[in-house]
């Protein structure tokens, strides 16, 4: 896959990034496209796990020098590997509720749903005792 055409994937999947991406200059996207060059290139023979749209999440947060906010294991390790800015997911939720930019029945409907579908953050991740279970 191009990385012409993972950044129109995340364009056409991420409202966020697709308002990110019309605002980088060429010589910004070219340095993200360096830097996925590395990034990819370390998944691929030191961490197996990360996908190609995590590697080049990483080299966006690297690059722009912003937060990645994600559950996913093997992207924080990616992350941490290239000292990218990560945090997760909970971890945001309890910044929006501190400032009032969400409710704890918010939060708990979202938990309830992770756990519909079986996709929970991992436990290390949990530092809300009551949202462990």
């Amino acid at each position: 896959m191009s990385i012409a055409r993972l950044h129109r994937l995340i364009t056409s999947h991420r409202v966020a990034s697709s308002r990110l991406l019309a605002a980088l200059s060429k010589k910004q996207r070219k340095e993200i496209d360096i830097t996925f060059s590395y990034v990819w290139g370390y998944v691929q023979t030191d961490l197996p796990g990360p996908s190609m749209v995590d590697a080049l999440y990483i080299s966006y947060a690297i690059e722009l020098d912003i937060l990645v906010v994600t559950d996913d294991q093997d992207m924080t390790a990616l992350a941490h590997v290239f000292e990218a800015k990560v945090m997760p997911t909970l971890e945001l939720l309890k910044i929006m509720l501190d400032c009032g930019h969400s409710d704890i029945k918010t939060i708990d409907e979202l938990v309830d749903y992770w756990r519909h579908i079986g996709d929970r953050p991992a436990k290390n991740y949990f530092s809300v005792p009551s949202l462990e279970n």
